[in-house]
């Protein structure tokens, strides 16, 4: 299905009578994403360049809301830092070297990707109450008379990343709700 016909069937008076939930809003945009292994000075290194605005960090003890590492310690396990435009995402693979992913999008509305905005209650003991992770999709090419491709899996929309994009405050949802 195109983005341009899921977004007709998603405006239609009634479509979340008949189809059971509402329809989440989809953006088309590109994901671009850049994955390499650091060791941990350039984790530490690379967290500091973006400025990041909204973060947080898994050490061996304790998980930890976030915009920099801590130079003092080694023992970070993984975590997930951004600012407007990139997020990165970190995580121990072997000792002292990490899987660094970056992640940024830009405007497409051709693309063959899609995005969506999803709300992600935290746990109690942190200062946010919601994390925003923005679900990526890719659109399968499959053409429709492929013998190898199941009917249900043509043109579908697969996902394909999870990209942190921060924190929703308890002040938008107080907003969101009055």
């Amino acid at each position: 299905m195109s983005i341009a016909v899921y977004n007709t069937l998603r405006a239609q008076q009634g479509s979340a009578k008949r189809l059971g939930s509402q329809l989440p809003e989809l953006t088309a945009a590109r994901l671009i994403v850049e994955s390499q292994l650091v060791d941990a000075q350039q984790l530490q290194e690379s967290v500091q360049s973006i400025e990041a605005n909204a973060g947080w960090a898994m050490w061996r003890d304790a998980l930890v809301l976030c915009t920099t590492l801590d130079s003092a310690r080694q023992d970070v396990i993984e975590g997930q830092w951004c600012n407007e435009q990139v997020s990165l995402s970190a995580r121990l693979v072997a000792p002292q070297q990490y899987r660094l992913v970056r992640m940024h999008s830009e405007t497409d509305t051709g693309a063959d990707q899609v995005y969506r905005d999803q709300r992600v209650l935290l746990r109690d003991g942190l200062d946010e109450q919601h994390a925003i992770y923005r679900l990526w999709y890719q659109k399968q090419n499959t053409p429709l008379l492929s013998e190898t491709a199941e009917p249900t899996e043509q043109w579908a929309w697969r996902p394909v990343a999870q990209q942190f994009m921060g924190w929703h405050t308890s002040q938008a949802l107080q907003k969101e709700n009055s």
